[in-house]
């Protein structure tokens, strides 16, 4: 992959997070930037970078899609199958504390992992249709009255552990600012996923029996730019943005609504694919051992 295509993919805002490269190509031999690294890094040095990163999603998704028509007695079908029009998910963004380990394998080249500390939460929202327009809107007086939604806020609580592995190239490794490029693929395993929506649940007093979600694992791809600046010998300073290729597919069952006097009414299994494909932006003190 060529650097144009690169920054291509990044986007604009992980351009910025190495704009000090082309003062370092034009000028190398006098710029500031350019000043010796108060301890270069060598084939074998150990390093860990100690963060705070802003997970931001640049979310989409298909439509919700329900396997087969909710019928209600009286009222016949109330859901159909397939597709709600127009119906999201969107990703919500959140902020997480996060540790760097990285090798050198050469002067240029290191090896790193990112873990996450506690592991990632974010929320499955409503958009689309889905916040909008009611999925279910039914009433008969004194007969039936079958509601659900609209999702207008958030639907899910999902727990998230990402794994991953990054390659990084490092141009100029005996400089005390060093700007850097990365790539490396990511797995995330998703666990304890419950929907908090009560429309899904109308007519049940315990959260606990609320319908059940599962969301899929996911393999992902990882673009990195950053740039770290020796503090001392031993400490220095990180910036970088990585863009995370991520899907997630979605599957909702168990869902329950008060259907009047015909009772609870079961309605289908649904699903949905989400596109959350994150920028993560850290702000790191590292330390070399």
């Amino acid at each position: 992959m060529d650097q144009v295509s690169l920054w291509q993919r990044l986007g604009s805002r992980g351009a910025l997070a190495v704009l000090f490269c082309a003062p370092l190509s034009a000028h190398a031999e006098d710029h500031w930037l350019a000043q010796p690294a108060l301890n270069p890094l060598e084939a074998g040095s150990v390093y860990a970078k100690f963060g705070v990163s802003r997970f931001d999603p640049d979310s989409s998704s298909g439509p919700l899609t329900f396997d087969r028509d909710t019928n209600v007695p009286i009222l016949g079908t109330v859901l159909p199958a397939g597709p709600v029009a127009g119906s999201r998910i969107g990703v919500s963004p959140d902020e997480i504390a996060t540790i760097t380990l990285g090798y050198m394998l050469t002067p240029h080249f290191a090896i790193e992992t990112t873990l996450g500390l506690p592991t990632l939460k974010f929320d499955n929202t409503g958009q689309g249709s889905l916040k909008e327009e009611p999925l279910v809107r039914v009433h008969i007086p004194r007969l039936s009255n079958v509601q659900v939604g609209p999702l207008n806020g958030k639907i899910a609580d999902v727990t998230a552990a990402p794994l991953n592995l990054k390659f990084v190239y490092q141009p100029f490794p005996d400089h005390r600012v060093r700007p850097y490029i990365g790539a490396g693929a990511t797995y995330t395993i998703t666990y304890n996923e419950r929907l908090v929506d009560p429309s899904l649940w109308t007519n049940r007093t315990d959260p606990g029996t609320a319908p059940d979600l599962n969301v899929s694992d996911s393999w992902g791809s990882i673009l990195q730019a950053g740039i770290d600046v020796d503090l001392t010998k031993k400490w220095f300073l990180g910036l970088d943005v990585m863009r995370v290729k991520l899907s997630f597919d979605n599957r909702i069952t168990n869902v329950v609504t008060d259907g009047g006097v015909v009772g609870n009414v079961q309605a289908s299994d649904a699903r949905v694919k989400v596109e959350a494909d994150p920028y993560v932006y850290t702000l790191s003190l590292g330390r070399v051992f």
